[in-house]
């Protein structure tokens, strides 16, 4: 079930997928299609800006293969991999609650409509219905501030695999090459809020 009236493919940067989830990849069958996206990583390496401290991140600690994806080739791949019909699009969801014969849980969604549920999962968000319904923490901010882009060199980069960060103070910036053309780059500012 999908609030969207279609498929929120064209936002998102790229995705970092560690070992665990290229296993999980591998269990929906589409893992194999994803490595041909995405170079592997060989190695990370962090660089402080304050007294130039450098220190390289082993991927042996990850557990072997890392790569950075496009959000988009993961969901269209994803997409693609479900039977035809299995996603409804424009399902915005009002309220969930338990069966008091089956304790299965019921969605019912603004249009009125609603279904029986064996399994739910829940993405809904800041404001999430089904974390209510779980009585999860309530969301809190988090004290940093990010941006995330592609950048694309239609002649190639001369980068290497490794995702490279470099920090000063409260800002960190890094690159993470995705195939030999794209690279995300990220920053982020942690920031000091008063309580």
């Amino acid at each position: 079930m999908e609030r969207s009236e279609s498929l929120r493919n064209v936002t998102g940067a790229a995705i970092g997928i560690r070992p665990n989830g290229w296993r999980a990849l591998d269990q929906l069958g589409i893992g194999e299609s994803l490595r041909h996206t995405a170079v592997r990583l060989q190695r990370a390496r962090e660089l402080s800006l304050d007294g130039g401290r450098e220190k390289e991140i082993s991927m042996v600690p990850w557990g072997g293969e890392t790569r950075c994806l496009r959000r988009k080739d993961l969901i269209d791949t994803l997409y693609n991999a479900l039977p035809q019909g299995t996603i409804k699009f424009g399902c915005q969801l009002e309220s969930i609650k338990l069966n008091t014969y089956s304790t299965k849980p019921v969605l019912r969604f603004v249009d009125g409509s609603s279904i029986i549920a064996k399994v739910v999962i829940g993405c809904d968000g800041a404001k999430s219905i089904i974390a209510d319904f779980l009585n999860l923490k309530p969301t809190r901010m988090f004290p940093s501030s990010a941006i995330r882009g592609l950048t694309n060199y239609p002649n190639g980069h001369s980068f290497e695999n490794e995702f490279a960060r470099f920090w000063k103070d409260n800002i960190l910036v890094g690159i993470i090459p995705v195939d030999n053309n794209l690279m995300k780059n990220f920053g982020k500012i942690l920031m000091q809020y008063d309580d």
